[in-house]
């Protein structure tokens, strides 16, 4: 699970403090760098796919869009336990695909903006954007 694993290596990094050796650092760091790294990877692969397929009829696409709810972040879909929102404004509430992106966009920065607030009592998810063909898909 890409949030528990995240959680995880970021409690662990909170809790440092001056005495905590360098390796033990070095280990951390690390680990929370191949999460990453694991993560970007997954999210560019499938959310290749999925941009690639989504002019298809579902019945004939690889990754198949679920129905979770909410009509604002275009269609959704569920791999390897990573949540896809294809930024296409499917609804018509955002003035087209280019208003779509650019909410994605914003998303990714207001998730920035309350990650640097430091709130350790508030848990936030691994994110990344994949932007292919002309389109832009968010990866949680």
């Amino acid at each position: 699970n890409w949030s528990y694993r995240f959680q995880t290596i970021l409690s662990v990094l909170r809790d440092f403090d001056f005495f905590t050796h360098t390796h033990v650092k070095a280990q951390i760091y690390s680990s929370m760098s191949n999460l990453a790294a694991d993560f970007v990877k997954a999210a560019c692969t499938y959310g290749k796919i999925i941009i690639s397929e989504g002019s298809l009829p579902t019945h004939e696409k690889t990754i198949r869009p679920v129905e979770i709810g909410g009509i604002a972040g275009g269609e959704k879909y569920i791999v390897q336990n990573i949540l896809f929102k294809f930024a296409v404004d499917v609804n018509q509430i955002m003035d087209g695909e280019y208003g779509a992106i650019k909410v994605a966009g914003n998303e990714i920065k207001a998730l920035t903006a309350y990650f640097n607030c430091g709130l350790s009592e508030l848990n936030l998810p691994l994110m990344a954007l994949v932007d292919y063909m002309g389109f832009r898909i968010i990866a949680i």
